[in-house]
This record gives C-alpha cells, structure tokens and sequence, in this order.
C-alpha cells in the first residue's frame, strides 16, 4: 500500500501494525490476525536484514531464545511510534519511522536494513 494509505491506517490503528517499506511509497502490510504477525522488536536484536527480505542471525542465538529485529530497519514512515520495554541495555525506550537517521544506528546496522531504508540512507549521507 501507499505511505498515504499506511500513514491512515496507523493513525487509526488500536493496535500494532506490521508493515515493511519495499519502496519510497510502498509498503508491505500484514493483515491483522496473521499467524507470523507481531514478531518482536529488541534494541538489541539477534536478527537483521539480509539481501533483500530475508532475517538472519545477527550473532549466535541460543535454543529457545526469543527471536528479536529492530523494528527500526524496516520502517521509514513518519507516523508509527512504538513504546519498547525490551529491556536491553540500549534499549531506546520509543521506537520511530524517524530511527533510521540515527547515526548510533546506522554505524551498529551497516548495510542491514530494508533495500527502501538504505535507498534513504543512502541518499541522507550525500
């Protein structure tokens, strides 16, 4: 869907929306009740973005450990804030479609982001 449509959506929303920039204004949304919806966000996360839409290991992780991404590297829309009580050490405390302009950020995530972010990233750094 569109930022316009997501940018409504969240704006309405009573709940977590779970959406992915593929494009500057496009955006894959998972529709509410789907059963790999709502994964876990961690300031600190054992999971990241690899080529092109794939999560990977970010370091070993433990049997049974929870898996965790920051939410952060896969969403650039202005409206969606979260609260996060990840309880990492770094843990941020408010997680924005804004992170991606964290420099902490995009030193500790490399080029592990969605292809959209790092087009931004990419694009912010000239």
């Amino acid at each position: 869907m569109s930022t316009a449509e997501l940018s409504r959506i969240l704006s309405a929303a009573d709940g977590y929306v779970d959406a992915i920039n593929v494009d500057e204004d496009a955006h894959l949304v998972l529709p509410a009740g789907t059963a790999n919806g709502k994964g876990n966000h961690g300031c600190d996360p054992n999971l990241w973005w690899g080529p092109p839409y794939t999560l990977v290991a970010r370091r070993e992780i433990a049997a049974g450990e929870e898996l965790t991404n920051d939410y952060a590297t896969s969403t650039g829309v202005r409206e969606f804030e979260m609260s996060c009580r990840c309880e990492a050490a770094g843990c941020r405390g408010v997680v924005t479609g804004e992170d991606w302009r964290r420099l902490d950020l995009r030193e500790r995530y490399g080029d592990h982001w969605t292809p959209a972010l790092l087009r931004l990233i990419r694009a912010d750094q000239r």
